[in-house]
């Protein structure tokens, strides 16, 4: 046994349980522990899924009964025209039709609801000089629950006010 003291005394902190040593262990461990180990993982197996997508197409209504009157103011400088849709034939999937009527100048001047009277008809609200009007007619197919809408290429005609 070591003595240590000047008295003669044992040295007991040589002898009791490493402290140190128990604290490093604890402190070793817990370091050990809270850093996040990088995790490696390999698979071995795949699957698919498939979708399944479809476009539809609407085609353009094949024809249409479409009139133009004129009416003169004086002389028939100016004109004022009355456009009326008769008939238009029907699309398949189609359950809106409407019409844009442009005039002479290239300006859109009406888009009626063609499933309306109030929409199969159309007077210009001023006298205008005479010239070639233009007509579209589309077919839409409004979705449901939606507002979704597929339209069809417009069926174009002319209509000449001279």
């Amino acid at each position: 046994m070591r003595l240590n003291g000047a008295d003669g005394t044992p040295d007991v902190r040589r002898r009791t349980i490493p402290w140190r040593k128990c604290v490093s262990v604890i402190l070793a461990l817990f370091i050990l522990t809270s850093v996040p180990i990088a995790a490696h993982a390999a698979f071995t197996s795949s699957a698919q899924a498939s979708q399944r997508v479809t476009a539809g197409s609407m085609t353009p209504p094949a024809s249409a009964a479409v009139s133009m009157k004129c009416d003169a103011w004086f002389i028939p400088i100016f004109v004022k025209p009355r456009i009326t849709v008769t008939s238009y034939s029907s699309v398949t999937r189609a359950n809106y039709y409407d019409i844009k009527l442009f005039d002479p100048s290239g300006d859109l001047q009406r888009t009626a609801d063609l499933s309306t009277a109030a929409g199969r008809s159309y007077v210009a609200d001023q006298y205008q000089w005479p010239g070639t009007w233009k007509y579209e007619i589309r077919a839409h197919y409004k979705v449901p629950g939606s507002t979704n809408i597929w339209s069809s290429e417009p069926l174009t005609g002319t209509l000449n006010c001279s």
